[in-house]
Protein backbone atom coordinates (compact mmCIF):
# COMPACT_ATOMS: atom_id res chain seq x y z
CA UNK A 1 0.00 0.00 0.00
CA UNK A 2 3.02 2.34 -0.12
CA UNK A 3 2.13 3.26 -3.70
CA UNK A 4 -1.48 3.99 -2.69
CA UNK A 5 -0.30 6.30 0.10
CA UNK A 6 2.04 8.09 -2.33
CA UNK A 7 -0.79 8.57 -4.85
CA UNK A 8 -3.04 10.02 -2.14
CA UNK A 9 -0.33 12.36 -0.89
CA UNK A 10 0.44 13.66 -4.39
CA UNK A 11 -3.26 14.04 -5.20
CA UNK A 12 -4.13 15.95 -2.02
CA UNK A 13 -1.02 18.14 -2.29
CA UNK A 14 -1.70 19.06 -5.90
CA UNK A 15 -5.36 19.91 -5.47
CA UNK A 16 -4.68 21.70 -2.18
CA UNK A 17 -2.09 23.98 -3.81
CA UNK A 18 -4.34 24.65 -6.78
CA UNK A 19 -7.37 25.40 -4.57
CA UNK A 20 -5.33 27.75 -2.40
CA UNK A 21 -4.02 29.60 -5.44
CA UNK A 22 -7.54 29.99 -6.81
CA UNK A 23 -8.85 31.36 -3.51
CA UNK A 24 -5.84 33.67 -3.13
CA UNK A 25 -6.32 34.96 -6.66
CA UNK A 26 -9.99 35.72 -6.02
CA UNK A 27 -9.14 37.50 -2.75
CA UNK A 28 -6.40 39.58 -4.36
CA UNK A 29 -8.84 40.71 -7.03
CA UNK A 30 -11.37 41.69 -4.39
CA UNK A 31 -13.94 39.24 -5.72
CA UNK A 32 -16.24 37.64 -3.13
CA UNK A 33 -17.51 34.37 -4.56
CA UNK A 34 -19.23 31.70 -2.51
CA UNK A 35 -17.57 28.48 -3.62
CA UNK A 36 -17.65 26.47 -0.40
CA UNK A 37 -20.56 24.52 1.08
CA UNK A 38 -21.73 21.31 2.71
CA UNK A 39 -22.47 18.19 0.65
CA UNK A 40 -23.46 14.61 1.23
CA UNK A 41 -23.89 11.60 -1.02
CA UNK A 42 -24.87 7.95 -0.95
CA UNK A 43 -23.06 5.46 -3.18
CA UNK A 44 -24.00 1.86 -3.94
CA UNK A 45 -22.69 -0.61 -6.46
CA UNK A 46 -20.91 -3.88 -7.12
CA UNK A 47 -17.45 -5.35 -6.49
CA UNK A 48 -16.20 -7.65 -9.24
CA UNK A 49 -13.87 -10.54 -8.34
CA UNK A 50 -14.43 -14.30 -8.32
CA UNK A 51 -18.00 -13.34 -7.42
CA UNK A 52 -20.04 -10.15 -7.82
CA UNK A 53 -20.73 -8.67 -4.38
CA UNK A 54 -22.34 -5.55 -2.91
CA UNK A 55 -20.82 -2.25 -1.79
CA UNK A 56 -22.39 0.89 -0.30
CA UNK A 57 -21.21 4.03 1.47
CA UNK A 58 -22.19 7.53 2.52
CA UNK A 59 -19.87 10.56 2.49
CA UNK A 60 -20.39 13.90 4.21
CA UNK A 61 -18.08 16.86 3.70
CA UNK A 62 -17.45 20.32 2.31
CA UNK A 63 -16.70 21.77 -1.10
CA UNK A 64 -13.54 23.90 -1.09
CA UNK A 65 -13.14 26.29 -3.95
CA UNK A 66 -14.69 25.43 -7.28
CA UNK A 67 -13.57 21.83 -7.84
CA UNK A 68 -12.35 20.21 -4.61
CA UNK A 69 -14.57 18.11 -2.31
CA UNK A 70 -13.22 16.68 0.95
CA UNK A 71 -15.10 14.67 3.55
CA UNK A 72 -15.40 11.55 5.67
CA UNK A 73 -17.49 8.46 5.14
CA UNK A 74 -18.58 5.07 6.37
CA UNK A 75 -19.43 2.10 4.19
CA UNK A 76 -20.32 -1.56 3.87
CA UNK A 77 -18.37 -3.91 1.60
CA UNK A 78 -19.21 -7.54 0.98
CA UNK A 79 -16.55 -9.97 -0.24
CA UNK A 80 -16.68 -13.72 -0.79
CA UNK A 81 -15.52 -14.62 2.74
CA UNK A 82 -15.82 -11.34 4.62
CA UNK A 83 -17.98 -8.30 5.23
CA UNK A 84 -16.44 -5.03 6.41
CA UNK A 85 -17.55 -1.62 7.69
CA UNK A 86 -14.81 0.79 6.54
CA UNK A 87 -14.39 4.32 7.89
CA UNK A 88 -12.46 6.59 5.54
CA UNK A 89 -11.46 10.04 4.42
CA UNK A 90 -12.46 11.11 0.92
CA UNK A 91 -11.19 13.66 -1.60
CA UNK A 92 -12.50 14.30 -5.10
CA UNK A 93 -11.46 16.74 -7.81
CA UNK A 94 -13.53 17.90 -10.80
CA UNK A 95 -11.39 17.47 -13.90
CA UNK A 96 -13.57 18.75 -16.74
CA UNK A 97 -16.90 20.52 -17.09
CA UNK A 98 -18.86 23.08 -15.14
CA UNK A 99 -22.42 21.76 -14.54
CA UNK A 100 -21.90 18.16 -15.63
CA UNK A 101 -18.36 17.09 -14.78
CA UNK A 102 -15.83 14.29 -15.03
CA UNK A 103 -14.09 13.81 -11.67
CA UNK A 104 -11.74 11.55 -9.73
CA UNK A 105 -12.37 10.30 -6.20
CA UNK A 106 -9.86 8.85 -3.72
CA UNK A 107 -10.88 7.20 -0.43
CA UNK A 108 -8.47 5.96 2.23
CA UNK A 109 -9.17 4.54 5.68
CA UNK A 110 -9.59 1.50 7.90
CA UNK A 111 -12.24 -1.15 8.52
CA UNK A 112 -12.61 -1.39 12.33
CA UNK A 113 -15.38 -3.98 12.02
CA UNK A 114 -15.34 -7.19 10.00
CA UNK A 115 -17.17 -10.50 10.20
CA UNK A 116 -17.47 -13.68 8.16
CA UNK A 117 -20.68 -15.77 8.01
CA UNK A 118 -19.01 -17.86 5.29
CA UNK A 119 -16.17 -18.98 7.61
CA UNK A 120 -17.98 -19.22 10.97
CA UNK A 121 -18.57 -22.99 10.62
CA UNK A 122 -15.15 -23.80 9.13
CA UNK A 123 -12.99 -25.88 11.45
CA UNK A 124 -10.45 -23.78 13.31
CA UNK A 125 -11.92 -20.37 12.44
CA UNK A 126 -11.76 -17.98 15.41
CA UNK A 127 -12.32 -14.41 14.18
CA UNK A 128 -11.61 -11.93 11.41
CA UNK A 129 -10.35 -8.36 11.69
CA UNK A 130 -10.53 -5.55 9.14
CA UNK A 131 -7.57 -3.53 7.94
CA UNK A 132 -6.48 -0.84 5.53
CA UNK A 133 -8.87 0.16 2.75
CA UNK A 134 -8.27 2.24 -0.37
CA UNK A 135 -10.20 3.09 -3.52
CA UNK A 136 -9.51 5.19 -6.61
CA UNK A 137 -12.35 5.92 -9.03
CA UNK A 138 -13.24 8.13 -11.95
CA UNK A 139 -16.80 9.28 -12.47
CA UNK A 140 -19.27 11.42 -14.38
CA UNK A 141 -21.62 13.65 -12.37
CA UNK A 142 -24.84 15.31 -13.55
CA UNK A 143 -26.43 18.24 -11.71
CA UNK A 144 -30.18 18.86 -11.34
CA UNK A 145 -30.48 21.95 -9.18
CA UNK A 146 -28.92 21.01 -5.83
CA UNK A 147 -29.14 17.25 -6.57
CA UNK A 148 -26.11 15.42 -7.95
CA UNK A 149 -26.27 12.05 -9.75
CA UNK A 150 -23.08 10.20 -10.69
CA UNK A 151 -21.71 6.93 -11.99
CA UNK A 152 -18.19 5.82 -10.99
CA UNK A 153 -15.79 3.01 -11.84
CA UNK A 154 -12.38 2.10 -10.50
CA UNK A 155 -10.33 0.06 -8.04
CA UNK A 156 -11.01 -1.08 -4.45
CA UNK A 157 -8.48 -2.58 -2.01
CA UNK A 158 -9.24 -4.10 1.41
CA UNK A 159 -6.95 -5.86 3.90
CA UNK A 160 -8.24 -8.39 6.45
CA UNK A 161 -6.68 -10.77 8.98
CA UNK A 162 -8.15 -14.20 9.62
CA UNK A 163 -7.36 -15.89 12.95
CA UNK A 164 -7.55 -19.67 13.22
CA UNK A 165 -7.00 -21.96 16.19
CA UNK A 166 -6.58 -25.72 15.78
CA UNK A 167 -6.87 -28.11 18.73
CA UNK A 168 -4.95 -31.40 18.94
CA UNK A 169 -6.24 -33.85 21.53
CA UNK A 170 -4.09 -36.44 23.27
CA UNK A 171 -5.18 -39.55 25.12
CA UNK A 172 -3.92 -41.59 28.09
CA UNK A 173 -6.77 -44.04 27.61
CA UNK A 174 -9.38 -44.85 24.98
CA UNK A 175 -12.40 -43.59 26.94
CA UNK A 176 -11.96 -39.83 26.62
CA UNK A 177 -9.33 -37.27 25.67
CA UNK A 178 -7.04 -36.35 28.54
CA UNK A 179 -6.15 -32.89 27.22
CA UNK A 180 -5.28 -30.88 24.16
CA UNK A 181 -2.74 -28.51 22.68
CA UNK A 182 -3.61 -25.55 20.49
CA UNK A 183 -1.95 -24.20 17.38
CA UNK A 184 -2.82 -20.64 16.30
CA UNK A 185 -2.54 -19.29 12.76
CA UNK A 186 -3.00 -15.76 11.40
CA UNK A 187 -3.60 -15.22 7.70
CA UNK A 188 -3.33 -11.76 6.12
CA UNK A 189 -5.41 -11.36 2.98
CA UNK A 190 -5.56 -8.48 0.51
CA UNK A 191 -8.70 -8.25 -1.58
CA UNK A 192 -8.50 -6.21 -4.78
CA UNK A 193 -11.65 -5.59 -6.80
CA UNK A 194 -12.97 -3.66 -9.76
CA UNK A 195 -15.86 -1.50 -8.54
CA UNK A 196 -18.77 0.16 -10.31
CA UNK A 197 -21.03 2.49 -8.30
CA UNK A 198 -23.85 4.95 -8.67
CA UNK A 199 -24.33 7.88 -6.30
CA UNK A 200 -26.99 10.41 -5.44
CA UNK A 201 -26.19 13.48 -3.38
CA UNK A 202 -27.05 17.02 -2.49
CA UNK A 203 -24.96 19.97 -3.69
Amino acid sequence: MKMAKLIIWLFVSAIGIKSYSQIAKADSAGVATKKSGYFFLIQSGALFGDQVTFSASTIHGVKLGKRLHVGAGIGFDSFEDAQTLPVFGSASWDLFGEKNVIFVQLNYGWAPYAWSPALKDVYGFKKIDGGETFSAMIGYRIAYGDVRLAILAGYRHQDVKVYNEYLTYYYFNYAAPSGYTSNSQTLSESMNRFVVSMSVGWR
